[in-house]
């Protein structure tokens, strides 16, 4: 339920899906893998692009840790996260390609 009630965000959060050791400069490491907010504000078209272009995309949650830790570097209110339904209308995924899986 958590997942639906995170659709309307706004800041740029983009998740790296490779993470080698470290993070690079201006990343947060969590549990693995590499976080970075953006201040400026885009549409979610635009954020996922341009997390793309880091080799990035906005972040999937996958969970309730991972959520909290989202929540809890959140510098605003809102923010974009990975989960659309761009492709087919009412089927959720992640921008990664992965499905809407509730724990």
């Amino acid at each position: 339920q958590y997942y639906l009630d995170m659709i309307l965000f706004f800041l740029l959060l983009c998740l790296s899906r490779f993470y080698l050791g470290e993070c690079e400069p201006g990343w947060d490491k969590f549990h693995g893998f590499c976080y970075r907010h953006f201040s400026s504000r885009q549409s979610w078209d635009t954020a996922e692009q341009h997390c793309r272009l880091c080799g990035a995309h906005l972040v999937s949650v996958m969970t309730p840790e991972e959520q909290n830790y989202i929540n809890g570097e959140a510098r605003v209110k809102y923010q974009w996260i990975g989960l659309n339904d761009r492709t087919i209308e009412g089927d959720f995924r992640w921008s990664d390609g992965r499905p809407l899986v509730s724990t």
